[in-house]
């Protein structure tokens, strides 16, 4: 069930595919707004995730925040006119969350606001969302050597 909190860090989120991808060479990103950049689902197969990926330091910029606001919006609608089950029909009926992962804690005033605002809207629409703070490095897909 969703709660009416500030979206917190989480850890729920099985990055395995996300890291493939990338490693591949998929851009899967924030910066484009028309894909969703991964669907993850439990392993017991209650809940699906859908997963945003921000892997920019969290600068601010307009085109960024307008980046941002436009992927939330487009899951939004994903999730709301019924696109993410007819492409997921299993997803019927099972919890539906959505992450944004990034490898900054988004403690800008814009940002807050911004995730504050839609964070209400998914919980309005019975969808959990939170912030889930990776380090750089999954992010880039880089390997650490130590």
């Amino acid at each position: 069930m969703a709660t009416a909190q500030r979206p917190s860090p989480a850890n729920d989120v099985e990055l395995t595919g996300l890291l493939t991808a990338s490693r591949i060479g998929l851009r899967v990103t924030v910066e484009d707004p028309t894909i969703v950049d991964q669907v993850t689902r439990s392993e017991d197969g209650t809940r699906y995730t859908l997963v945003m990926v921000e892997p920019r330091p969290l600068a601010m910029s307009d085109e960024q925040v307008r980046q941002i606001t436009e992927k939330i919006n487009r899951y939004i609608e994903i999730i709301v006119s019924g696109e993410l089950y007819e492409k997921f029909p299993h997803a019927r009926g099972k919890e539906i969350a959505v992450r944004l992962i990034c490898m900054d804690e988004p403690d800008h005033p814009r940002m807050t606001e911004l995730l504050d605002v839609a964070a209400e809207v998914f919980l309005k629409n019975g969808i959990d969302f939170a912030v889930q703070i990776v380090p750089r490095e999954l992010l880039e897909g880089r390997k650490d050597d130590s």
